[in-house]
């Protein structure tokens, strides 16, 4: 199991990269009643058009088979469904490592390592991973990992699924709460005002914690440490 605690190797490579993958964060269980979650649901299940390129943006390197699948509102639904993925929001593997980053051939994510460092327009062969001069990298995940990349920041995308199994990834953005400063935002800013009451009912201190919206003048319970692996809101 891995340590909820960033490691001096991971600091570097995330500093240097732009992504870092943590392995065996989740166990088979919590994996399971995911999935079971998800099958509950799937009727919910759209598919992107690919129309006009889509997300591929009509790179042939880039294009699948058909569009990507996305499912949404998991935090939201009724429990017991909605159980398995609310500690994930908080979850001592990803405080631990937020706390310090904010202050392969089946397809799947893949990015330009270092892109977030550069000063220059990344080149169009870059971009569609049609001409990518040895730039595009696929990091190797299995299904109890857990993959921390800075989404705008860093070039990234998904190379076209290939396997004959479903692709599943939970997808989490985290922003800092010094995205926006006072005013209006501090009217906001609280988990039942910005999301709404009904979608974080029943949520844990911790978790509501994660779900506040971006406002720099939040000072009390609004922080999250690691002792021992567990999630404590810093008062």
């Amino acid at each position: 199991m891995t340590q909820a605690v960033m490691t001096e190797e991971e600091k570097y490579y995330f500093d240097l990269r732009g992504h870092l993958v943590v392995p065996s964060v989740l166990d088979a269980d919590e994996i399971a009643v995911c999935i079971a979650a998800i099958e509950h649901h799937a009727s919910q299940i759209r598919t992107r058009d690919v129309d006009g390129g889509g997300l591929a943006g009509g790179s042939p390197t880039l294009m699948g088979r058909e569009g990507r699948q996305e499912l949404t509102g998991m935090l939201g639904w009724p429990e017991p469904h909605c159980i398995p993925f609310r500690p994930l929001l908080a979850h001592p593997h990803v405080v631990s490592r937020l706390n310090i980053m904010c202050g392969p051939e089946d397809g799947g994510f893949a990015c330009v390592a270092g892109s977030h460092k550069s000063g220059f327009p990344i080149p169009y062969g870059v971009k569609t991973a049609d001409e990518d001069m040895g730039l595009v990298e696929q990091p190797s995940l299995q299904a109890r990992d857990v993959l921390f990349f800075m989404d705008g920041a860093q070039s990234h995308g998904p190379m076209p699924w290939q396997a004959e199994h479903e692709r599943r990834s939970v997808l989490f953005k985290y922003a800092s709460c010094t995205a926006t400063r006072t005013g209006k935002s501090r009217e906001l800013a609280d988990p039942e005002v910005f999301w709404g009451e009904e979608l974080v009912a029943g949520m844990t201190a911790e978790e509501r914690v994660v779900m506040h919206g971006p406002c720099s003048s939040l000072s009390e319970g609004v922080r999250l440490t690691v002792e021992n692996g567990e999630v404590h809101v810093l008062e």
